[in-house]
């Protein structure tokens, strides 16, 4: 699943880049709208993260998210967007909170027209986890900043329907942070948590399902 997730981020985000690319090229149209979106996002945790949390069921972990896009090029072949994301990295384990919040922003290259439009992405922005103190009292360093890359396609089922299907994958590159593992959490009176923590750098995988409002 770990090696699955980043060659098919990668694979995505060259292989609808050169379609593309020559869209954009042959194309000329009215100017371009942007998108507001909605989705869930599956998280499948990687590398040294994955392993500290003990990570089994990616199905289990991820979020909500929200972005808007809107066009910088008069046929919408080049965008800015925004993507705000929020929810648990580890659901698995019962009764214990694992939250987090994800921001970024960067470009977007897509194909504006068809009923099938492929997209490439590149972000970057900051992680950061529910706050909490290690065993010691102090309190965790829980965010770090994040590179974002991916891709998917958005489907219009019908020429008149501006509510598009939003299908992709994106690799979550942050830097190093603390973030609590294990059953053992405790929850002061102040609603301070407390517990084992692991500390590495932060990757993860997301599969996205959602919808784009296409604006007039």
């Amino acid at each position: 699943m770990i090696d699955f997730g980043h060659k098919a981020a990668s694979i995505l985000f060259l292989a609808v880049l050169v379609p593309t690319v020559a869209h954009a090229q042959g194309t000329a149209s009215a100017p371009e709208t942007g998108y507001a979106g909605l989705s869930l996002q599956f998280m499948s945790p990687t590398g040294e993260f994955r392993q500290n949390i003990a990570a089994t069921n990616w199905g289990h972990r991820g979020g909500f998210a929200f972005n808007l896009i809107g066009p910088l090029t008069h046929s919408g072949f080049l965008s800015i967007r925004l993507d705000c994301m929020f929810g648990s990295y580890d659901k698995d384990c019962r009764g214990c909170r694992r939250l987090f919040r994800s921001f970024s922003v960067g470009p977007e290259v897509s194909v504006p027209r068809g009923w099938v439009r492929p997209y490439v992405m590149g972000e970057w922005g900051y992680l950061d986890f529910e706050s909490f103190k290690e065993a010691n009292g102090d309190e965790a360093d829980t965010g770090a900043g994040q590179w974002i890359y991916g891709g998917g396609v958005r489907i219009q089922p019908t020429p008149a329907n501006r509510w598009l299907l939003d299908v992709g994958v994106r690799s979550h590159n942050a830097g190093t942070m603390s973030y609590l593992r294990g059953a053992g959490v405790q929850t002061d009176s102040d609603g301070t948590l407390t517990g084992d923590s692991g500390r590495s750098r932060t990757t993860f995988v997301t599969f996205v399902v959602g919808l784009q409002y296409h604006f007039k």
